[in-house]
């Protein structure tokens, strides 16, 4: 017993063991984020589903055997779907406090972000509709909104839950 209780008080075992509560100390405060940021694999996510989604748009116009570039109107939209939030401004804070209304420029900036959404999602009917696209290319667009928006929405989430 008294040689394992030397072991234990052993200058270079005390040693290993504070260098090991430094390590954990240090990756505690590397792995803590207060911010309102989704951190880097949040983010490394995000922008490779949103690439796929691109490809697959791309692929739309490519690699079917109706080889056209009307795929990447409906593109152009979906990347026009966050220019009004940005601009307009969607938080919360902004509400008055006294009447309980959003003021107009949100309220703006949710209808055009809302307006893009709708003409990224009909637009394509109404390009089937004309015969311009076949249906494979309408399914590959189809595919690649839900991917985008469903993307969009679990981040947006996962920002709004750090607030």
């Amino acid at each position: 017993l008294q040689f394992l209780y030397f072991i234990g008080r052993h200058p270079a075992t005390a040693k290993k063991k504070r260098e090991k509560k430094k390590k954990g100390r240090r990756k505690k405060m590397m792995f803590e984020d207060n911010s309102n940021s989704m951190g880097i694999k949040g983010l490394v996510l995000t922008a490779f589903f949103v690439g796929i989604a691109i490809m697959m748009n791309v692929f739309a116009c490519v690699l079917l055997p109706e080889k056209n570039f009307y795929p990447l109107m409906v593109l152009f939209t979906q990347l026009m779907v966050p220019l009004p939030l940005l601009l307009c401004g969607t938080s919360r804070s902004s509400y008055d406090s006294i009447d309980g209304e959003m003021p107009f420029i949100t309220v703006l900036g949710w209808f055009l972000a809302g307006s893009f959404i709708s003409m990224a999602l009909f637009i394509p009917v109404t390009m089937l509709h004309e015969n311009s696209i076949s249906g494979k290319q309408l399914g590959l667009i189809y595919g690649a909104q839900a991917l985008m928006y469903l993307v969009f929405f679990i981040a947006g989430k996962k920002l709004k839950s750090r607030d």
